[in-house]
């Protein structure tokens, strides 16, 4: 493709509006400005200074530019009117413009139709059909990255990307097993009660067992409860003794 193909604009001709130096226009960006100078582009076009003390001057946002920027691509507005592509691009976000038109689209099948564009599709379609060579290549990534923990950037996009979804019943079975086969428990459940501790409850006070077990003294006597073993300390409520049901 050539530059006379590259930079072709699909619906000229566009005029620049009447106007003078020193006259009023209204730009769709910066409202009604007063037109400075006349550029040299291509296509002659008013220029208006920005607002403010240190406003550069910039082409102005209406009549036949605005059709442009809204149906040709970025690099024949830019050619043509003498700008570069961020002038462009802000132009189009302003307009509200998509990032495939008219023109991008045109520019893109005109690109795909290359021969070197041809050549490309062509080996990477017979590489991703190769099994010979798809099947070494998985097993060098998956044997690369084995035992490796994961980045923490990683884990944080995972959950960013999971964050707000309701969980399926079959997601949750799923978790579920994976966490009991690993022994895990619930973060509420806590550390949970050896033989041993359970045989220091009320046979010591309960800050003893709190201070022996690593333990809280809530917890300590929370549990002591809940095996209704009464307190050696005297200052706890009492609990009756657990026995057999009647």
């Amino acid at each position: 493709m050539n530059d006379a193909e590259r930079f072709k604009l699909l619906h000229a001709p566009y005029r620049p509006p009447r106007c003078r130096v020193g006259g009023k226009l209204f730009c769709l960006v910066r409202g009604w400005v007063t037109v400075r100078q006349i550029s040299a582009g291509p296509i002659p076009w008013p220029v208006a200074k920005g607002p403010g003390r240190g406003g550069r001057p910039s082409l102005v946002l209406c009549g036949d530019l605005v059709k442009a920027v809204t149906r040709e691509s970025e690099i024949a507005v830019g050619h043509h009117w003498g700008v570069g592509l961020w002038s462009v691009w802000k132009w189009r976000r302003a307009l509200g413009v998509p990032a495939t038109n008219a023109g991008t689209s045109r520019l893109r099948r005109d690109y795909f139709a290359e021969p070197w564009a041809q050549e490309a599709r062509a080996k990477a379609h017979a590489q991703s059909r190769d099994p010979c060579r798809d099947g070494p290549r998985r097993e060098k990534i998956r044997a690369s990255k084995q035992g490796k923990p994961r980045p923490p950037s990683v884990g944080r996009r995972v959950s960013e990307a999971l964050r707000g979804r309701p969980l399926t019943e079959e997601h949750r079975r799923k978790l579920s097993e994976a966490q009991r086969r690993r022994g895990a428990r619930p973060p509420k459940a806590g550390r949970p009660w050896a033989p041993q501790e359970e045989a220091l409850l009320g046979q010591l006070p309960d800050a003893e067992v709190a201070r022996r077990t690593g333990r809280t003294l809530g917890a300590v006597r929370s549990w002591r409860q809940r095996l209704r073993i009464p307190s050696v300390s005297g200052k706890g409520p009492r609990m009756r003794p657990r026995g057999p049901e009647a």
